[in-house]
């Protein structure tokens, strides 16, 4: 290859393309696209009242959309100049001159490839610049330049690459141009429309299937998965150029290099398709580690299981990871004594000890399950002290979710792909829940065969974390500072802690006896300015809301604080029939999404609508009244809902998985029972009198009307073991049959009388 001779086509091959009526409208349309796509889509400028706060959550966001519409654009336009190129050549003489010219085939076809690359990527640039200028003028999204650049590299570059070989290639083979145009916008259709997130978006040369967000604090998801996938059609369209440089119609300068050309062909392909190979052998191996998970489960769904009265843990950050030692207080409530203790802890975490008494223990163990060989009678206690360490493996959380569900990281109600976390164990950020086996428990997680058979653990915890790294340290109850270590103590016992280290900011307010505290990453308080009319009457308006929501649900408040704590865009929990509430709820704190990515907290646009809606009703707004009602139906719709509607006629629903319900229910006690396993949840069903949002009929069926036809031809016996039965169709169904028991207990005793008795009987039982 001769440098010269590749700078020279590409020169030529620029000049060409600048000149031509098709480039050019395509450049103008391009522009025009991006621009009306960037003010419509994901500024409030053009549309103040729209939902586009997804879309700009995150400073990610703005450029990968941009990046993501130019790169389907760009596709259709490469297809027309890949296939109408060596026959503009032919036809019009117009690479005469360089024909006659003493080069290879390699130099020609890498020239007018480097050519067309540097045009449109010039075309991406200039694109970009145009959605940063209204990315920092437009909207109040966090800007940084690093997306920007990453995206051009990983969604731009490979695509543009991949689409261009593979027309070069197809049109050297088909010599039809209508053809091969024909035959490529197939394939991107297929792509787009059919193959999708298939074989776990292996096949997605767009990138538009697969997880590409970065969070401003933890950055991307899976970024080593990312670049596999983007990797494999990078170097495929470089093996596909190659292969083009043997196929075109031109006497080769020296014929023996063609088998050269073609054996780097054959080998960046193969090199590609091994990428491939090594993406789904990823996923694969996970699910395979998930599926021993999951028969580990399985094996001791039977099982009887202590109890664990008490546990004081101690934790420390270390390398990525953790150590822990827990003092374990187990009593025996079975009504039979158990041949062996089961504990259950994070199969990533190593056991480095297990002793009572002073004295070794010897154990199994199985995966997530460690087996005590230590008998205990009925109503015995044991003291057992546990040291352990490592990592923590996310797999093996929520093993009773379907494959499919597991695999999916669409979102139903916005058009963004995240990704999925479930822990963080890293310097610039740590959060832990139940759902990890951070700690040693004795009752499971899930059983995904039968996980109405599992029942909750409440236990008195004690927390102290080692850590004086400067961050927040948050957990459940009450926190005191102690030379270098944060001791956390409780209460009441609890059915689980979570532990989350983070560089917070907070924001706390005290209203009777309950603290209110909003934790966000430094730089994320989008929110305050909107509510600085409120500052005086706020006490009072969060006073009224409380007392609202629990004469509503039945229930009264029963922790002394309630924590907002963000936490990053990929972290995400399932809804789970069995369970009634997701792992963003937990005593005391619930975890909401980075910057509110997916809810609609445009308050800027809400306060315009509202102030619009006001003057035309009523004349001029009051903006304390209207922040007011701002705010109250925020903190309505997003923590005390219990379903929300969704789609264009809102016939679509899905459970709110930030209901905070289970703080007033499923966290202060529970009623196990083998007969009726659901018991529990019909009942905190029955006593939540939340109302819910109209539904709108618009031609198309809803949940509410599925779940009817379910129960037409199912009993709701079968509805329980129905693995796959969606959530929002089993919550309808749930609220339908707590309503028919409910009516039927009000035709036998009055109304009051019964609603009295649930409040009574649940406070008498708390914890």
């Amino acid at each position: 290859m001769n440098l010269h001779n590749i700078h020279t086509i590409a020169r030529y091959e620029v000049k060409l393309l600048q000149r031509g009526w098709l480039f050019r409208i395509f450049a103008i349309l391009a522009l025009l696209f991006i621009t009306g796509v960037t003010l419509w889509y994901l500024t409030p400028l053009l549309n103040p009242y729209g939902i586009q706060w997804p879309k700009r959550a995150v400073a990610s966001q703005m450029p990968f959309f941009a990046n993501m519409y130019y790169s389907i654009a760009q596709s259709i336009i490469v297809i027309f100049l890949a296939g109408s190129f060596l026959k503009r050549d032919k036809k019009l003489d117009t690479a005469e001159v360089i024909y006659v010219r003493p080069m290879s085939n390699a130099d020609y076809i890498i020239g007018k490839t480097w050519g067309i690359v540097q045009v449109f990527l010039v075309l991406n640039v200039i694109t970009l610049l145009i959605t940063a200028f209204f990315h920092l003028t437009l909207t109040d999204s966090p800007f940084r330049v690093f997306p920007y650049l990453f995206y051009i590299l990983t969604i731009s570059l490979p695509s543009l690459l991949f689409v261009l070989g593979l027309s070069f290639v197809a049109m050297s083979l088909l010599k039809n141009q209508a053809v091969t145009f024909i035959i490529m916008l197939g394939v991107i259709g297929m792509v787009f429309f059919y193959v999708k997130d298939e074989m776990f978006g292996t096949f997605d040369f767009f990138g538009y299937y697969i997880p590409a967000a970065f969070s401003d604090v933890t950055g991307h998801a899976d970024l080593k998965m990312f670049l596999l996938q983007r990797f494999i059609y990078l170097i495929a369209g470089i093996g596909l150029i190659c292969y083009t440089i043997a196929l075109v119609n031109r006497l080769p300068h020296k014929p023996w290099k063609l088998i050269i050309v073609n054996a780097l062909g054959t080998l960046f392909i193969l090199v590609g398709a091994g990428a491939g190979y090594l993406h789904v052998l990823h996923y694969r191996h996970q699910l395979q580690e998930r599926n021993a998970f999951i028969e580990t489960f399985n094996r001791y769904a039977d099982a009887k299981h202590v109890h664990i009265l008490r546990h004081d843990l101690e934790v420390t950050p270390k390398d990525g990871g953790l150590s822990g030692s827990s003092q374990l207080h187990i009593r025996n409530e079975q009504p039979e004594a158990v041949q062996e203790v089961l504990l259950y802890l994070n199969p990533a975490l190593q056991v480095e000890s297990l002793e009572a008494k002073g004295q070794a223990i010897a154990y199994k163990r199985e995966n997530q399950v460690i087996r005590l060989q230590y008998p205990l009678a009925s109503g015995a206690t044991l003291d057992l002290s546990m040291r352990y360490a490592g990592h923590i493996n996310e797999t093996v959380c929520y093993t009773d979710i379907l494959e499919e569900d597991y695999l999916d990281n669409s979102n139903p109600q916005f058009d963004i792909r995240l990704g999925k976390r479930s822990a963080w164990t890293e310097e610039r950020f740590t959060l832990l829940t139940p759902e990890c086996l951070w700690y040693p428990t004795a009752v499971p997680t899930d059983y995904p065969a039968a996980p109405y058979n599992i029942g909750k653990e409440f236990t008195q915890y004690a927390l102290t974390v080692h850590y004086d790294g400067g961050k927040t340290v948050l957990s459940q109850g009450e926190a005191r500072q102690e030379n270098g270590k944060t001791i956390f103590t409780n209460r009441t016992p609890l059915p689980g802690i979570s532990l989350t280290i983070a560089d917070y900011e907070k924001k706390e307010l005290q209203v009777d006896s309950v603290k209110y505290e909003i934790l966000y990453f430094k730089g994320h308080d989008f929110f305050s300015q909107y509510f600085t009319e409120l500052q005086d009457t706020l006490p009072g308006v969060i006073r009224e809301f409380k007392n609202d929501v629990e004469l509503e649900l039945g229930r009264d408040y029963p922790f002394r604080k309630f924590v907002l704590a963000e936490t990053p865009a990929q972290h995400y929990s399932y809804i789970r029939n069995w369970k009634g509430y997701t792992e963003y709820v937990m005593p005391e704190i619930v975890f909401v999404p980075e910057r509110g990515i997916l809810w609609n907290v445009d308050l800027r646009s809400q306060i315009y609508w509202g102030e619009n809606r006001r003057r035309r009703d009523r004349g001029a707004p009051d903006p304390v009244e209207l922040r007011i009602e701002i705010l109250r139906s925020y903190l309505y719709n997003r923590f005390v809902e219990g379903s929300m509607q969704y789609n264009w006629n809102w016939t679509e629903s899905y459970v709110n998985p930030f209901n905070i319900n289970a703080m007033l229910y499923h966290h202060t006690g529970f009623i196990q029972s083998e007969e009726f396993p659901v018991l529990d949840i019909a009942l905190n069903t029955m006593q939540s009198n939340a109302n819910e949002q109209m539904n709108f009929w618009g031609g198309i069926i809803n949940n509410e009307q599925r779940a009817n036809l379910y129960l037409e031809s199912h009993s709701f016996k079968t509805a329980i073991s129905d693995l796959k039965l969606e959530p929002e169709i089993f919550y309808e169904m749930l609220k339908l049959k707590s309503s028919a028991i409910r009516n039927y207990v009000y035709t036998r005793i009055p109304k009051e009388t019964f609603n009295h008795f649930l409040k009574d009987f649940f406070v008498a039982h708390q914890f």
